[in-house]
């Protein structure tokens, strides 16, 4: 292995990914008056909504977990070694198991229905997207996206431009998949087959830094014609439209590692200052936002957003207003 177990562990605590979620078609649940925490399990890593439930992956226990919309813990299902991140397909939810090289197919009922292998040892499932029709794998230590479709075949793996880019996030604008890299200041696009269609440059490298570093690109999102883009090392985040063209950067807190819209806003959670920031979406400063430690991933849901706090062992629930 061209890294150790202990090692992708101990990058995984300190470097971050994004998370993902899926749209309800039920009545949206109501706002909290205030912020709310709750207590998890060791690591919760990422987010995902099945229209019902909050799923949230517990990295450090190696357990999925399942909340309902009140914050309770109502389930507990295995997956696979280290699992990292998670997408809903309208039926199934899929975890990216970081310690094994697999993705794993749950039924809502965390029934494990197929384990898909992705890449050769030592990929590391990072992000997971689902585009409609398919789930897409960012795979951070095999440098490479994969296209699965929901019968669990692998169609197409792409390798993602650069020196160890490491992805380590995806989103999915209706048409393109975009890739944001840690170990680049690239983000990446691939159309429905799976072809790179373009690679464009959101940031610069720190003075004495390069791409075998780390600190580029952790979080995307997408939200009304444009992607968001979070650069760990810049702490900042940054938009483009879907043709790649930078429009503007904006400050928020130290390190940041996730994204999304909620709101009419943009909200990022910044690992290093155990803050959520909120954005206009011209850019302008909302609100800074106290968290738990280290704030991992953030998902829309209703008129809340749902943090995960990867060094506190929790869940943070901030109301929308």
């Amino acid at each position: 292995m061209h890294i150790s177990l202990w090692l992708t562990i101990l990058l995984a605590a300190l470097l971050t990914a994004t998370a993902c979620g899926a749209d309800s078609a039920l009545e949206p649940p109501p706002a909290p008056s205030e912020a709310r925490t709750i207590a998890t399990e060791q690591g919760p890593r990422s987010l995902a909504f099945d229209g019902e439930h909050i799923w949230a992956t517990l990295f450090g226990v190696q357990t999925v977990a399942k909340y309902n919309l009140e914050g309770q813990n109502v389930a507990n299902y295995k997956a696979g070694a280290y699992p990292r991140a998670l997408a809903f397909d309208g039926e199934h939810m899929w975890v990216g198991n970081s310690g094994e090289n697999t993705i794993t197919k749950l039924s809502l009922d965390g029934e494990a229905l197929d384990t898909v292998s992705i890449g050769l040892p030592d990929t590391s499932p990072s992000a997971l997207v689902f585009d409609g029709e398919s789930i897409w794998v960012a795979a951070s230590w095999g440098n490479s996206v994969t296209k699965v479709s929901l019968d669990g075949v692998a169609i197409k793996t792409v390798r993602i431009p650069g020196y160890h880019p490491s992805p380590w996030a995806l989103t999915h604008d209706g048409k393109a998949v975009w890739v944001a890299s840690m170990g680049s200041t690239m983000v990446d696009r691939l159309d429905g087959a799976g072809e790179l269609t373009g690679s464009f440059k959101i940031a610069e490298w720190p003075k004495g830094r390069g791409d075998a570093w780390g600190g580029g690109g952790t979080a995307l999102a997408f939200d009304s014609g444009f992607i968001w883009a979070t650069v760990a090392s810049a702490n900042s985040v940054v938009k483009l439209d879907t043709d790649g063209t930078v429009w503007d950067e904006y400050d928020v807190g130290k390190w940041p590692t996730a994204v999304v819209a909620a709101g009419g806003s943009i909200w990022v959670a910044n690992f290093l200052d155990d803050t959520v920031t909120r954005l206009a979406m011209d850019g302008q400063l909302v609100d800074t936002l106290p968290v738990g430690r280290g704030p991992h991933a953030l998902l829309s849901v209703g008129d809340s957003v749902w943090v995960a706090n990867f060094q506190g062992d929790s869940l943070t629930i901030l109301p929308v207003e």
